[in-house]
């Protein structure tokens, strides 16, 4: 009886420098008859990518210093058992990593060269869940989101009608959302809403004149700050007062943002309007 070998490859501490053509720093190949291990690196000004991940098996990286790549700090391209990546530090690239993998990678506890949730969804390309990762180069494990979320003042469209639009910064891996909007039913009337195509399977519900409520529970969505509209009131304005004011407020007690599935619950900022809206 034959047994099958297995071999396991361990590339660790090299110093790299680039460039290095389209091979990468570090390259696994989809050969390769076992798993790889690949630890305490330096790979600088990479041509290509930093580090290229084929092989089919277990593919651990960690501790590995990644700076100056020209396209990718690490690709990950569809291998059949996905990778570790985990404390490293991944600077200097305009895709931090590129998840070619037609599976979600996880690549959590990883330095990105900002402690910016959103700078860092704009390093990835890909289904990756990066969050927590490190606040600093070989830091503390503990980045979260921290989503601001603010009321707009109210703009014409035409007769009484008038739209609200509620933005937001810093929106990244949010799966669950608990929104109450308080509003004057002296002042507007709800006729509707526009929801986010990210949060499209939201449920907005207006129990009582005045109270706007938005639930949404599932994976985590992700909204560009440069594209940052979650959401746009359509009210209509009644009879009042000319000169007076108004104002569209959050009730803090009962809003919420968290991460995919509703863990971890994120710090948020929810922003009124301000200055309160002069009645035209």
């Amino acid at each position: 009886m034959l047994a099958e070998m297995l071999l396991m490859f361990t590339i660790n501490q090299n110093n790299l420098t680039g460039p290095f053509g389209i091979y990468g720093g570090i390259r696994t190949s989809g050969a390769m008859d076992g798993p790889a291990t690949i630890t305490n690196n330096t790979v600088t000004g990479a041509s290509s990518s930093g580090i290229i991940l084929n092989d089919h098996y277990a593919q651990t990286v960690t501790g590995n210093t990644i700076s100056g790549a020209a396209t990718n700090g690490i690709q990950v391209n569809n291998t059949t058992t996905l990778p570790t990546i985990s404390n490293n530090n991944i600077t200097g690239a305009t895709t931090g990593l590129d998840n070619l993998a037609s599976s979600a990678l996880v690549v959590t506890c990883n330095w990105w060269g900002t402690a910016d949730a959103s700078q860092i969804a704009a390093k990835i390309i890909g289904t990756v869940n990066f969050i927590p990762f490190l606040t600093s180069a070989n830091g503390l494990c503990n980045g979260y989101p921290t989503p601001t979320i603010t009321i707009q003042t109210p703009t014409y469209v035409s007769c009484n009608s008038y739209d609200v639009k509620v933005t937001v910064q810093g929106f990244v891996r949010v799966g669950a959302i608990s929104l109450e909007l308080i509003y004057d039913p002296g002042v507007f009337q709800y006729q509707g809403v526009d929801l986010n195509a990210a949060i499209s399977s939201a449920s907005p519900n207006v129990p009582t004149p005045g109270n706007f409520y938005l639930g949404f529970y599932g994976d985590g969505v992700t909204i560009p700050d440069n594209n940052n509209v979650l959401f746009t009131l359509h009210f209509t304005l009644l009879p009042t007062v000319s000169g007076g004011t108004t104002n569209l407020t959050w009730n803090t007690g009962n809003s919420e943002l968290a991460g995919p599935w509703g863990s971890p619950v994120y710090v948020s900022t929810f922003v009124d309007l301000s200055p309160a809206w002069a009645i035209l």
